[in-house]
């Protein structure tokens, strides 16, 4: 999949629209996603909880038809997130989406009843994203960039298998994964050479494609790839890119974001259902395309 133009042609295509549940709604720049999400098709009668009087005034302000949401007044974060939670438990809504209010009050919401929202197996959270850069001609998937702060092999181990479930609702056929550091070579000086080492030896063999370490140009330019001459199935054409902690994710992240002409969308996921995790410095088409891509997963 080489352009976000194909991801919301998907979205549209799909036969059951879904039922975005937005905690803490009462956010201008997210509530005109939203309204554009619904004038495109992409869902229908989004659940907003909040500050009723709020939410209603930003969607008459955008000439929006009130009848075309439902709208429950609830100002406590802590009881709006716990009435999101109990939307997705009753299957009135397919997905949440974090307004005003911290992620960790609504993850706290959602582990309360993890046993419902868990699929049978534990319950981890990563956020992965979708981004497409000019000087690429495909989209590719990055993760985590923003809730594991140091994971170690298992935790980067459920990082691939909860991006490789993002890449299946993409239909992106045996992914090539890139397990990023500074180098090629597995140094005992450099914990992400060594973590990279350990999860390719685990997958080889699988049918998954994942390889590392490798330094992110040799994982994204198949010029630099070429000139190092690498051995492996990776020689620049990586489809998911797995930072080796935080720090290298969010400030790749965020360079992507102010430094480049991109478009990203993100999402974090490990629940029943996948939450859009917007920031209030993301920007309208942002919080637009992960809602878009929520309603994928």
């Amino acid at each position: 999949m080489n352009d976000f133009s194909l991801v919301l042609e998907k979205c549209k295509n799909l036969k059951e629209k879904k039922i975005p549940v937005v905690v803490c709604a009462q956010e201008e720049e997210l509530l005109k996603s939203i309204c554009k999400c619904l004038k495109e098709n992409i869902v229908k009668k989004p659940i907003l909880i909040g500050d009723k009087n709020k939410i209603e005034t930003i969607l008459l302000n955008e000439k929006e038809n009130l009848d075309e949401f439902k709208i429950v007044n609830i100002l406590d974060k802590i009881e709006a997130s716990e009435k999101a939670v109990e939307y997705i438990l009753n299957n009135t809504g397919d997905f949440l989406i974090k307004g005003l209010v911290d992620t960790s009050i609504i993850l706290k919401a959602i582990l309360n009843k993890k046993e419902e929202l868990s699929q049978g197996k534990e319950i981890f959270f990563s956020h992965v994203a979708l981004v497409k850069v000019d000087k690429l001609d495909r989209l590719f998937l990055l993760s985590d960039a923003a809730m594991n702060i140091s994971p170690g092999v298992k935790e980067k181990i459920k990082i691939i298998e909860n991006t490789l479930i993002v890449s299946k609702a993409l239909n992106i056929e045996n992914p090539k994964i890139a397990l990023i550091a500074a180098k090629e070579k597995v140094s005992k000086k450099m914990i992400a050479t060594l973590d990279a080492k350990e999860i390719t030896d685990y997958y080889k063999n699988t049918n998954y494609i994942v390889e590392g370490p490798l330094a992110l140009d040799n994982a994204i330019s198949k010029k630099s790839a070429e000139i190092k001459g690498l051995e492996g199935k990776i020689k620049g054409d990586a489809d998911i890119l797995i930072m080796p902690n935080i720090e290298a994710g969010n400030i790749f992240y965020k360079s992507l974001t102010y430094l480049s002409n991109s478009q990203i969308a993100g999402i974090l996921v490990g629940a029943k259902v996948p939450i859009v995790i917007t920031s209030r410095a993301d920007n309208e088409e942002s919080k637009f395309l992960s809602i878009a891509l929520a309603t994928l997963v």
